[in-house]
């Protein structure tokens, strides 16, 4: 049985590999990086796109008629807290992907939409899949088959974890540094509880 448990120890390592690693950049960045407001962002891209609003539609509706309509990569529909209205009556919403944010801006009384882009930056990039999980809206297939592979890394690390201490315990028990780092790892975690709570 211990054999079975090591292999599929390794090969949940191994299948889920990318995605911690993934984790692990994030986190490091995260640290190094000064807070959010202080990053220097790439500019937006604009363009404008002809569109005839459909007659009494909430806002809603309109945000997600417009989404329907610009179809942008890798988005789901518009969330409802990033749909408002401007100083000027016009509608607006972001949709957000893995590739950066999408700002429109619906110009009603001139039959336009104003679409803006941003790219993300590569740590970016990886921070958004690092939080894109099954209870994502975005429909795309890329994205659901991501989001299932996110999952299933959450719970390699959890199988990970647990069959790494059953092999420790099953092989080499008796090895001070394993217990020391065993102890260290427990002390920290009950410590951080303690603090947070």
């Amino acid at each position: 049985m211990n054999a079975w448990i090591k292999r599929l120890h390794i090969y949940a390592g191994l299948l889920s590999f990318t995605i911690l690693l993934i984790f692990g950049v994030v986190g490091v960045m995260a640290v190094l990086l000064p807070p959010p407001p202080e990053r220097k962002q790439p500019d937006f891209i604009g363009r404008t796109v002809p569109f005839a609003v459909p007659p009494n539609a909430s806002d809603e509706d309109l945000a997600r008629a417009v989404w329907q309509k610009l179809s942008p990569a890798l988005t789901g529909p518009p969330p409802k807290f990033s749909i408002r209205r401007d100083a000027s009556h016009n509608l607006l919403f972001q949709v957000f992907s893995p590739n950066g944010p999408t700002r429109v801006t619906v110009l009603e009384q001139e039959g336009q939409v104003r679409v803006e882009t941003r790219r993300n930056l590569w740590w970016q990039y990886f921070n958004v899949l690092h939080e894109t999980n099954i209870q994502s809206n975005i429909p795309d297939i890329r994205v659901r088959l991501w989001t299932y592979y996110n999952e299933f890394s959450i719970w390699t690390l959890m199988f990970m974890s647990l069959s790494g201490v059953w092999l420790w315990l099953v092989s080499r028990p008796g090895w001070l540094w394993a217990r020391v780092s065993f102890a260290v790892g427990l002390a920290l975690f009950a410590l951080v509880w303690m603090v947070l709570r």
